[in-house]
């Protein structure tokens, strides 16, 4: 089974929204930090070697970690806005990453299912200022949206959206007071419940995803 609808919906906001907030920062003014906004275009990378599973099929659970979740790259940009100097609040609007999820160990050759979601954060943040080097720190909510499975062993694949949270770390360096470019590492915390169909029985798979998100870009305030 494939669901594509809101799938395709979210990749037309993806491009529409990244266009109208790279064009506001190009065309806006040097203001004073706080009052001002940021946006970090640049790279993603969703590290779900962390991910750790239960693995259960006909009512039976399968011993050991038996699915594994491929790692995805893709665009998005970074959206923050300064109310001080020091604080901040941040939220990304990232390209869908796809996942496989892939039978290992006891399920090893099993082609489960592949996933495509929607990641979303938001964070309050801290920076330190000293100079053009600011390190920041952060923490907040995180969710997960299914946004598309398609079926391949198991049929009739379903997983369901979650809630969990984040904390990150990283720094700008600015190049002059409008640019500069950013880097962070963020540690989500969300899970999901997979139910299929393997060969006529149920199996489910209780998945902690836990993704080590890096992201490398430029930034621009205004």
């Amino acid at each position: 089974v494939i669901y594509t609808k809101p799938y395709n919906i979210m990749k037309r906001f993806f491009l529409l929204a990244i266009s109208m907030l790279i064009i506001n920062a190009l065309h806006a003014q040097n203001e004073p930090i706080a009052g001002s906004w940021y946006v970090q275009p640049g790279a993603f990378f969703f590290d779900l070697g962390a991910a750790s599973t239960t693995t259960n099929i006909a009512g039976a659970e399968v011993p050991g970690e038996n699915v594994s979740f491929t790692n995805s790259l893709v665009p998005g940009v970074g959206v923050g806005y300064f109310f001080t100097e020091n604080i901040s609040v941040y939220t990304v609007i990232a390209f869908p990453p796809t996942t496989d999820a892939d039978g290992i160990n006891n399920l090893d050759g099993l082609k489960a299912a592949e996933v495509t979601y929607a990641p979303f954060a938001l964070t309050g943040n801290y920076h330190f200022q000293f100079g053009d080097f600011q390190p920041f720190v952060g923490a907040g909510i995180a969710y997960a949206a299914i946004l598309q499975v398609e079926d391949k062993d198991v049929t009739d694949v379903e997983a369901d959206n979650s809630f969990g949270f984040v904390i990150r770390l990283g720094f700008d360096y600015m190049l002059n007071e409008k640019w500069g470019i950013s880097a962070a590492t963020n540690k989500l915390f969300v899970g999901t419940d997979i139910t299929g169909d393997a060969g006529g029985a149920p199996a489910v798979v209780e998945a902690s995803l836990d993704p080590w998100v890096y992201s490398l870009g430029a930034n621009i305030r205004f």
